[in-house]
This record gives C-alpha cells, sequence and structure tokens, in this order.
C-alpha cells in the first residue's frame, strides 16, 4: 500500500483531498482502512494525482462496494461488459444539485466519480445535504421533516401485476392491493399506469446523526 498525503477541507462541508506520496501512483493501491476512515469523518474524499484508468477505477470501487446499481437514465454510455461502469450524462448541459438515482428505493450510498479528462470550465461540485438542513430556518426544517417526496414513473401493466403478484391489474385490483412496499400503482384518468415511490425529504446518511436533504436545488 501506498502512503497518503491527506490535504485537510478548506471548510467544514469541503471534502477531504488525498494525493500521491509519489507521482503517479495508481489510485486502487490506496491503504484501504485509512481512506474508510476518512470517508466516515468527511463524507466525501477528493482523490487528486493519481494514475487512473477505467480498470484500476473498478478495482476501487469494488474494495469498497459490497453491491452496484446501474442508472438507466437516458443519456448514459456502458463502460464495462457488465455495466457497472458508466459514463456521466453526455453532453455539455449543466445539472442541478441531486442526490444520484433518489427516485428509486435502490438509491445507492455512496458513488465513485472518475475523471479521465478534466473539463476546462464548470467542474463538478459536491452539495453537503446536512450543512443544507442545518442552514435551514427552523420553521422550513420542521415542515419538511415531516414531508415526503413523490415520484411518479409510467410503467406497464404487466409491471404491476408482476410486482403485486396479481393476474389482472385493474383500477379496482390496484386499489384493492393499496400500498405494496415500496411502489403503489395507479391508473390516470388516460388509462396509463403509473409507478409512484416516496421518499422522506429529510434523512440520516451513513455514519452521521445529522439529517440531510433529499431536495433538488
Amino acid at each position: 500500500m501506498f502512503a497518503l498525503r491527506i490535504i485537510p477541507p478548506e471548510h467544514s462541508s469541503a471534502p477531504v483531498t488525498l494525493s500521491p506520496s509519489s507521482f503517479f501512483e495508481s489510485i486502487d493501491k490506496l491503504d484501504r482502512d485509512e481512506v474508510f476512515k476518512l470517508y466516515k469523518k468527511h463524507g466525501a474524499i477528493l482523490f487528486r494525482g493519481y494514475r487512473l484508468n477505467k480498470a484500476n477505477f473498478r478495482r476501487l470501487a469494488d474494495d469498497f462496494c459490497s453491491g452496484f446499481v446501474r442508472n438507466r437514465a437516458v443519456g448514459r454510455k456502458n463502460l464495462s461488459k457488465d455495466q457497472r461502469l458508466q459514463s456521466v450524462n453526455l453532453g455539455g448541459t449543466m445539472f442541478p444539485f441531486h442526490p444520484e438515482i433518489s427516485r428509486e428505493p435502490w438509491r445507492p450510498d455512496t458513488i465513485f466519480f472518475g475523471c479521465l479528462k478534466a473539463p476546462k470550465d464548470a467542474p463538478t461540485q459536491l452539495a453537503d445535504g446536512t450543512a443544507m438542513v442545518k442552514a435551514m430556518q427552523e420553521e422550513t426544517r420542521q415542515t419538511l421533516s415531516t414531508t415526503r417526496l413523490l415520484y411518479q414513473h409510467p410503467t406497464t401493466k404487466e409491471n404491476a401485476e408482476r410486482w403485486l403478484g396479481i393476474e389482472d391489474a385493474t383500477l379496482s385490483a390496484l386499489d384493492q392491493a393499496g400500498d405494496s412496499k415500496p411502489f403503489k400503482f395507479e391508473i390516470d384518468d388516460d388509462g396509463n399506469y403509473i409507478r409512484v415511490f416516496t421518499v422522506p425529504c429529510l434523512y440520516k446518511p451513513m455514519f452521521s446523526e445529522n439529517l440531510a436533504c433529499l431536495l433538488y436545488t
């Protein structure tokens, strides 16, 4: 294992930075226990100056993750046969701050981003969800603590039947099924099937007792 060069965060919501002790070390040769300890303390780590390619980036993620979630959003390119490595959304359009795949019950606990070619401007930014909650007025924080976000996605009758374990997903059958955690299925006025999923606006992330915010900015 290579030694870690640790650069403290510039402020409380900034990530800690890790750099190689010697030039161009491979990113998958780090002290796992030390990296994990820093992640638990800071919530985000910026790896800067390491030798990076798809293979060693995959090994780094494998070392810290027990499972993987594939983002099925349009505009992404699969970079590995098992689809565990994906591009970000292609193009130059900026995205608002958002929690990755928060629209699904299998939202990942952590995300690894690898940059093979850095952009000239508009770098990737991180948002501290716990800092957002702390900055809220008490009335806003209390309101959000009892509010859930609603996600609605088009689906098919077959998917509803398979998920609910019923033979014919009619409107009355869906009403009788009620909430089948984590989804509820509905039919709109045009006869389209809708999959409904809700999550709390505020939640406790891993390794923190502070509430974080799931809202988009």
